[in-house]
Parts: C-alpha cells; sequence; structure tokens
C-alpha cells in the first residue's frame, strides 16, 4: 500500500509540475512578446531620432554656410571703395 500511495504522489506532482510548466511557458511567450514589441518601439524611436539628427545638421549646414557668405560678403565690402565714394574724396580733396 505504501507503493501505492507513493505513486498517486507521484502523480499529483507530475500533473503540477505540467500545470506550472504550461503556466510558465505562456508567462515566457507573454515576455518574449513584450521583449518584442519594445524593441520594435525602440528601434522605431531611433530611426525617428536619427531622422531628425540628419535634418537639424543639414539646416546647420545651411546656416553655417549662409553665415559664411555673410561674412565673406562683409569682408568684401569692407575692402572694396565705391565709385562714388571715390569721387566724393576725390573732389572733397582738390578744393
Amino acid at each position: 500500500m505504501g507503493q501505492d500511495s507513493n505513486l498517486v504522489q507521484l502523480r499529483k506532482d507530475l500533473k503540477q509540475f505540467q500545470v506550472d510548466s504550461i503556466a510558465r511557458d505562456q508567462q515566457f511567450q507573454q515576455l518574449h512578446a513584450d521583449f518584442e514589441e519594445r524593441n520594435a518601439r525602440q528601434d522605431s524611436l531611433e530611426e525617428k531620432q536619427d531622422d531628425q539628427f540628419a535634418f537639424l545638421s543639414a539646416q546647420m549646414d545651411k546656416l553655417l554656410s549662409s553665415f559664411t557668405e555673410s561674412q565673406k560678403g562683409m569682408e568684401q565690402k569692407d575692402r572694396s571703395v565705391s565709385f562714388d565714394s571715390m569721387k566724393a574724396n576725390v573732389g572733397s580733396t582738390s578744393k
């Protein structure tokens, strides 16, 4: 009789083990699905950040280029003397 009760207990333990295994497997599958979803969201966010960075970099390049061109224009304007100002200077010194 002792063997029968041991066998019954073993069967109960095995059934409980199967139930627990199924529950753990379902939890694992849910965790895996959540992880995959988070990875997809992270990838999407990183892609958006990369796009924004590229856009802002291009805008900064344009701004820097405009600033550089403006500086060059200002330097050329400072160096050049217009024909009218030369006339005015020549006229004022001849009097």
